[in-house]
């Protein structure tokens, strides 16, 4: 793991949502080590592009999660979660990426 600076509350746990199909994200939303690229690993500087909301994701049945910021490809399971890393990238990484579409379906 790597340390994290204190963070402020994430607004799900301020408002009554209802359960989320699917949470779509700019940062990693969990500092578990298999969303982050290996280089990546223990640096002081996730601080800034991860935020430690696993539980949250749980608390509210999120069946699945989109999430970018890193610039590659990535799908991992977390506690029975899907985790989709699915990256944009830099006009310069245009062919790196393809811009492809992924399609995500939940059950209900």
């Amino acid at each position: 793991m790597f340390p994290l600076v204190e963070q402020t509350p994430l607004i799900i746990h301020e408002h009554k949502l209802f359960d989320i199909d699917i949470l779509v994200t700019h940062l990693a939303p969990s500092i578990d080590l298999s969303l982050i690229d290996t280089v990546y690993h223990n640096k002081v500087s996730n601080n800034f592009y991860v935020f430690d909301r696993l539980q949250a994701i749980k608390e509210k049945n999120v069946k699945a999660v989109v999430y970018g910021h890193m610039h590659s490809e990535k799908e991992v399971i977390i506690d029975g979660i899907p985790f989709y890393r699915n990256p944009y990238g830099y006009p310069k990484e245009s062919e790196k990426y393809k811009r492809r579409v992924k399609t995500i379906e939940v059950k209900k």
